[in-house]
């Protein structure tokens, strides 16, 4: 008998997109699933949509809650799932056909604990059949080389991802105060629990360019959730780890840019401009920087305080 897949979609406001995402997911070559869609508080038609899908297909499971963000969504539909596999879906985008059949294949050919597939934002580019080509890594290898914070085959995307129902019930969960790359924070989690991935090219996943969503409308409070986000990762790796780098990185680069967008909001405060200038001074010297990093620091220099 089939492994059941359970399928989580965080919905806001997504009446443009959402019935093209469920009608794809409904129409899966793999039939085993349930689809489980958190509604976070949607003010438009979402929530009409959804429960007239739930009416046409027993294997959707529509539930609301007071708008909270996508993470605590997401965590809502982990504690539903029953699925021995979970898979996370964004509301505005869809998928093709085999997309679930291909992550099964990986799993039960290649005794992996993640599997991974490519993605296109041009739906004519997404396939309608699976692949044999399966690349094969360590987890280690994945979390501490092949995964940083550019994007690579193993990147921070979740939903071209599958998982173990197990693994996240008993070990990870999204972190509800990160509001940028939280995805990718979780996956890491992940990482560290497992022993092997699969990967295929393969692109079943259609990512939708949405001018609307978080990663294009960065603000202050933005910026601050990838500054904390990356003190996450750098807690978790070994300082010899390039994704320990990576995150470094990030975490100086999210700091200037939260500096420079506080001082737009006329919002910049002497203390925190002190506390940023000491420490980018700090890792300047430390890793003897490029003269970029001199100007950057000049330049916040010259942002007003309040």
């Amino acid at each position: 008998m089939e492994n059941k897949v359970s399928i989580i979609i965080p919905a806001y406001n997504c009446e443009k997109y959402i019935f093209e995402c469920l009608e794809s997911v409904i129409n899966q070559t793999y039939s085993n699933l349930e689809i489980i869609i958190i509604d976070d508080g949607s003010t438009d038609n979402t929530s009409e949509i959804c429960q007239r899908f739930e009416k046409i297909d027993n294997r959707i499971i529509y539930t609301w809650q007071e708008n909270s963000g996508v993470s605590k969504a997401r965590n809502k539909g982990i504690d539903l799932a029953k699925g021995k596999y979970i898979v996370f879906i964004d509301a505005d985008d869809k998928v093709g056909k085999c997309y679930i059949e291909q992550f099964i294949y990986i799993f039960e050919h290649y005794d992996v604990q993640m599997a991974s597939l490519g993605h296109s934002n041009s739906f004519e580019q997404i396939k309608d059949k699976i692949s044999n080509e399966i690349n094969i890594v360590d987890a280690k290898n994945a979390r501490n080389k092949s995964m940083t914070f550019t994007q690579n085959i193993y990147n921070g995307y979740l939903w071209e991802k599958m998982f173990l129902a197990d693994v996240i019930k008993n070990k990870v969960r999204f972190n509800e105060e990160i509001l940028v790359r939280e995805d990718l924070l979780f996956i890491i989690d992940y990482l560290f629990f497992i022993d092997k991935c699969g990967y295929t090219d393969n692109k079943l996943y259609y990512y939708r360019e949405n001018a609307d969503s978080v990663i294009h409308n960065m603000n202050s409070k933005r910026y601050y959730t990838q500054i904390k986000m990356a003190e996450k990762v750098m807690k978790l790796e070994t300082k010899d780890s390039e994704l320990y780098s990576a995150a470094e990185e990030a975490y100086y680069e999210s700091a200037r840019r939260y500096i420079e967008h506080l001082a737009q909001e006329n919002s910049l405060m002497k203390m925190e401009k002190k506390w940023w200038l000491k420490k980018q001074v700090y890792y300047f010297l430390s890793k003897n920087r490029k003269i970029i990093q001199v100007k950057r620091i000049v330049s916040i220099l010259l942002q007003r305080t309040i």
